[in-house]
């Protein structure tokens, strides 16, 4: 039983620093707060059911997979995200994923900066944008998937769609 006779306010804050000094919040299977949910049941239980161990990495060639699973344990914990550029063994389908499931959170968005790929999917996304209120910082960049062909004309017109979509969902939220 040991380190679970710890009140769970003390097993928090020991959690909160393990993290804290982790990889930088990236996720990694060697480091908090995964590491920490493989020690034993009642530790994986603990950590299982405290989103926000969960709630915020910091990733610049990320591996969409590991982020789907934070993402996903975070529950209702108020989110800081930051992915520039995700490894280059992310499928599109687990993006688009990873895409889908970050939207569907935007509730719980505090500071959110991520780097989207180019798709229609992503105007469809900023329409639905409307009532954040948690938010302090959103930046949302779109690129092109390496090895993927739109030709300029093309790149400029969905550019300029997202633009407005995403200008027109800063006004409403500013209101």
């Amino acid at each position: 039983m040991g380190i679970m006779l710890l009140s769970p306010d003390i097993f928090s804050t020991i959690v909160e620093y393990a993290i804290a000094h982790s990889d930088y919040h990236r996720p990694s299977k060697r480091d908090a707060p995964l590491n920490l949910s493989h020690t034993c049941r009642s530790w994986r239980k603990f950590m299982l059911s405290n989103g926000r161990f969960w709630a915020s990495f910091r990733d610049w060639n990320c591996n969409v997979r590991l982020a789907l699973m934070w993402l996903d344990r975070s529950r209702e914990a108020l989110l800081d995200y930051e992915v520039s550029r995700w490894s280059k063994s992310s499928s599109m389908a687990d993006i688009r994923t990873f895409e889908r499931r970050l939207f569907e959170k935007q509730l719980f968005w505090r500071d959110v900066n991520v780097t989207l790929c180019f798709s229609g999917d992503f105007s469809e996304h900023c329409r639905k944008l409307n009532d954040l209120p948690h938010l302090i910082s959103l930046s949302i960049r779109v690129h092109l998937r390496p090895g993927s062909y739109v030709d300029n004309a093309s790149k400029r017109k969905y550019v300029a769609q997202y633009a407005a979509t995403l200008l027109a969902t800063a006004r409403q939220i500013a209101r």
